[in-house]
């Protein structure tokens, strides 16, 4: 539109499919400017020919959270159901946001099969849906499960549509755990949402030491320990040693502060568009 600024974001680039990435190129010449959700997209961007069709203005926007934590979250069956799990003396590990292989909550299951070996007795909640796409997913997903003898240790919950359900099921959570195939990147904003339950996330370490630079909340749950970050590449036994010590902690208080992760937000969009 004449006289407006043309934003386009970029949450993904590279684990986009090449078709979803060449509807692009029409749009790009239009572009004021490119904002990227981590440096890593932006460096796959920048990487791609297509790159050349786009503005030189481009920029880092901190992703803030996308659900908003109710004051009240009432309980709901799923909620009742990990209740019963953690009245039984089970470790609830959750897991939250969509199941896709990129992602690979698969080796969530790996982990839950690692704590069973340590003595432990864990029930891991998967709280989100299936991907459909070319690979049936859920079947692959249900089958490890079934060989790692962990199928009768899993609840998968389906999308959850309220943020009151959603909350009422992170309250029921013991310990969020993720294992991302390159360590944890400000562009996971399901990291950013476990984070707001006031549990402790065990994630691997993103491969770069600048990966937050730009992301003042990442920044602040790190140094308060919400996120403890295990290496990058970690062995499993490695991952089952800080889920067990972190369901060990007392439980979290204090909110995290979604105005100001908008505001860092808007304030990098305007710092961008001005620059």
């Amino acid at each position: 539109a004449a006289g407006r600024a043309v934003l386009i974001v970029l949450h993904e680039w590279s684990d986009l499919d090449w078709k979803r990435r060449a509807t692009y190129a029409p749009l790009l010449p239009l572009a004021s400017a490119i904002l990227f959700s981590s440096p890593e997209v932006a460096l796959q961007f920048a990487a791609s020919p297509l790159s050349r069709l786009a503005p030189r203005r481009r920029g880092l926007v901190p992703i803030p959270p996308n659900v908003v934590r109710p004051e009240f979250a009432p309980e709901t069956e799923l909620s009742r159901r990990l209740a019963v799990e953690r009245a039984h003396g089970r470790l609830v590990l959750g897991h939250f946001g969509s199941i896709y292989p990129r992602k690979q909550s698969r080796q969530i299951l790996d982990l839950t099969a690692a704590l069973v070996q340590r003595g432990e007795d864990p029930f891991a909640v998967f709280i989100g849906s299936f991907v459909k796409g070319q690979d049936d997913v859920e079947a692959a997903f249900m089958a490890h499960a079934r060989a790692l003898g962990v199928a009768d240790r899993i609840l998968v919950t389906g999308y959850i549509a309220s943020d009151a359900d959603l909350f009422a099921i992170f309250a029921e959570v013991d310990v969020f755990a993720y294992l991302f195939a390159e360590g944890l990147t400000s562009r996971r904003g399901s990291v950013l949402a476990c984070a707001m339950a006031a549990r402790p996330v065990v994630v691997n370490a993103p491969d770069r030491v600048d990966a937050f630079d730009h992301h003042q909340t990442y920044r602040r749950l790190l140094e308060e320990g919400r996120l403890r970050l295990v290496p990058t590449r970690a062995a499993l036994d490695e991952v089952a040693t800080a889920v067990i010590e972190a369901a060990a902690l007392p439980r979290q208080s204090g909110l995290l502060d979604v105005e100001a992760a908008w505001r860092d937000a808007l304030d990098a969009v305007d710092a961008i568009l001005g620059g």
